[in-house]
């Protein structure tokens, strides 16, 4: 039960910008605001799933999120993939050529397509079964890259900034609180194996 929640309350998000888009409330222009809004729905859930493990290991009443994390993660990867379907869609008209010559000229977009090329293999790596395949070190080794994501991501957002946005620090506030977090971690857990 706890896990369909999970899954109605990624969704919400994506209903409620289908719903602007449908009863026309994006403008004239809807492609920049639906775009914009499924890369921040992209950045805010994988930036959710980041958040788990912390919140796990400082609180272990919330140690029941980890059976969420996962779930959490693919909804980043599916808002991640809606927004580049939908610049591809909205604003070269699906034509590959017109795509290739936007990662060889605008080096925003080439940043956030590696990043997206990431999530989708983790997305396609987090079923129970590649796991039990790729066996726990390189499973563990390869979902590391998520952090190189985030990154990419933050970079990706900054380099199409048209001006000053409060919202990106937000995010590369939490950012580095998280990854700075994982690093303290794993030092502290190092030195006490010493």
């Amino acid at each position: 039960m706890i896990r369909l929640l999970v899954h109605l309350g990624s969704a919400a998000p994506l209903v409620f910008i289908l719903v602007q888009l449908l009863t026309r409330m994006l403008g004239p222009d809807p492609g920049e605001p639906l775009v914009r809004f499924l890369g921040e729905a992209a950045v805010v859930f994988l930036l959710m799933s980041l958040a788990v493990t912390p919140l796990v290991k400082t609180r272990p009443s919330f140690k029941r999120l980890m059976l969420y994390r996962r779930a959490v993660g693919l909804w980043a990867f599916a808002y991640a993939l809606l927004h580049a379907l939908g610049f591809w869609g909205l604003y070269l008209g699906w034509y590959w050529g017109d795509l290739v010559s936007e990662l060889v000229e605008r080096p925003y977009i080439v940043v956030g397509f590696i990043a997206l090329l990431i999530l989708l293999v983790l997305a396609l790596t987090s079923p129970k079964v590649v796991m039990r395949k790729l066996g726990g070190r390189r499973w563990r080794f390869a979902h590391r890259f998520v952090y190189v994501a985030v990154l990419l991501a933050m970079v990706h957002y900054f380099w199409q900034l048209r001006s000053f946005a409060g919202e990106w620090l937000v995010y590369v506030a939490i950012t580095a609180l998280l990854l700075g977090w994982r690093v303290m971690y794993h030092w502290r857990s190092s030195k006490g194996r010493v």
